[in-house]
């Protein structure tokens, strides 16, 4: 299977690119100057800032695609909202598109929770 990663270096992306790709073929988004992962088989790099985020050099043969990609500057709201918006929602919306135009099964758009600021007790929504 070929899965697609967006925030391979974060939170939730470190883990999921290191396991997904002892059985698969993963294509991992990171900014441009971050692919700081020790090389290993089955693991594809592609830098791409995703707050000024266009479509090309895209891989082919997608299966899987997991957004798990968050502003860096979402905690500088609304100073810094038009990064926010461009890769919260604008960068997903472009690559659903893309899936839906490729064939992609599989569309996982996550969050690891990190707006909140470190709260003494659960956060209910």
């Amino acid at each position: 299977m070929n899965i697609l990663i967006t925030g391979a270096t974060g939170l939730l992306g470190k883990k999921m690119v290191e396991v997904l790709s002892e059985q698969h073929k993963v294509f991992a988004i990171v900014k441009p100057g971050s692919s700081k992962f020790i090389e290993r088989k089955n693991i594809y790099f592609i830098e791409k800032d995703l707050a000024k985020f266009e479509l090309n050099n895209f891989p082919n043969n997608i299966d899987t695609v997991y957004y798990l990609a968050q502003s860096r500057k979402f905690r500088e709201f609304p100073e810094e909202v038009i990064d926010i918006f461009e890769v919260n929602v604008s960068a997903p919306l472009k690559i659903i598109k893309w899936a839906i135009d490729n064939g992609v099964k599989n569309f996982y758009y996550t969050s690891s929770g990190g707006v909140y600021r470190n709260p003494k007790k659960p956060v209910k929504e």
